[in-house]
């Protein structure tokens, strides 16, 4: 038969606590290190899928070259910025991340183009999330709890 229980925790308290963990974590430390992380992800090329060999044709017409995805000119890139309501991206960012289809003026009318998702999460922004509700719902003292 259990003679006590000690409860180290309290779920009321991390509830109470949740709304500015989250705040804080979205505005502040979490949309800096997303925008980071996702400007490290342009700049390597690891933006799937692949250009079409046709889009490298056209670039190299233009006489910018490259291959990889959303790294062209570097406005996209470079747009990709932190603010107090979270992250900002040139308009035409929302165009990728959903894919579109091209104008009737574009060098290949009416093409499908893929999404591509540059957004990256680091995995350390959700450990520190984790540790942040953690310590939220720990207590000072543990509470024993006897039959």
């Amino acid at each position: 038969m259990v003679s006590e229980i000690k409860v180290n925790f309290d779920f009321s308290k991390l509830e109470k606590d949740l709304p500015n963990i989250i705040k804080e974590y979205l505005n502040d430390e979490f949309a800096g290190e997303v925008v980071k992380a996702s400007k490290e992800k342009i700049i390597k090329g690891q933006v799937e899928p692949s250009l079409a060999e046709s889009t490298i044709e056209i670039r190299r017409r233009r006489g910018t070259g490259g291959s990889r995805p959303l790294y062209e000119t570097g406005a996209l890139h470079d747009s990709l910025t932190k603010s107090k309501d979270g992250i900002e991206v040139k308009g035409y960012g929302g165009q990728h991340l959903k894919g579109y289809v091209t104008s009737s003026n574009s060098m290949i009318k009416s093409k499908n183009v893929p999404a591509r998702n540059f957004i990256a999460i680091p995995e350390v922004s959700h450990k520190r999330l984790i540790k942040r509700m953690k310590d939220s719902m720990k207590l000072q003292s543990p509470v024993v709890l006897k039959p």
